[in-house]
């Protein structure tokens, strides 16, 4: 599994937001800037059941793009740049899609004893 780390995604929404000119690289202290706005973005996206990233250093390349738009949404302000709440819903919307469909995402339910075990006179059901 391939993964990018906390550094790629904040250069990427700093490129995202148009923060550095065309072509150029994002300077130290926008990076530093932006950075502080990772944590509480991925806190936010937990606590609203939108995604999962356990670890900012190994990010999931199929989860980096979208949370790069997502954390370009959040610092837009920041850096004097209007937000466009539609990146924002379609960022979050392809972010759910992509959690819902991974295989570490998919829980099991757990049955009820009765149907696990049976009924102790007759065994077990048939279905």
């Amino acid at each position: 599994m391939q993964t990018r780390s906390r550094a790629e995604l904040v250069t990427q929404a700093l490129i995202n937001a148009q923060v550095p000119g065309l072509g150029q690289d994002p300077s130290a202290e926008d990076a530093d800037r932006a950075d502080g706005f990772v944590d509480g973005l991925l806190q936010k996206l937990m606590v609203r059941g939108v995604t999962d990233v356990i670890h900012d250093e190994l990010i999931p390349v199929e989860y980096f793009n979208d949370l790069a738009a997502l954390l370009a949404y959040e610092i837009a302000p920041a850096f004097g740049a209007p937000r466009d709440n539609q990146i924002r819903d379609d960022a979050e919307e392809q972010l759910r899609v992509i959690s819902r469909t991974s295989p570490a995402s998919r829980a099991t339910l757990r049955t009820d004893i009765a149907l696990r075990i049976g009924h102790r006179r007759y065994g077990t059901y048939r279905f």
